[in-house]
């Protein structure tokens, strides 16, 4: 790594959109992975949202 980096070019702010969503990516086992599907099933909600 360099000692000192020059950042007086940059621009703040250059890739935020307003409103975006972060979806983190959670990896669950696969057993507790079925059990949260069959429970979403059943309460008619969509596991991915």
């Amino acid at each position: 790594m360099k000692r000192n980096y020059d950042f007086s070019k940059g621009v703040r702010g250059k890739f935020h959109r307003k409103g975006a969503e972060l979806r983190l990516p959670i990896y669950l086992a696969a057993k507790l992975q079925k059990r949260l599907e069959s429970l979403a099933a059943r309460n008619g909600k969509d596991i991915m949202k």
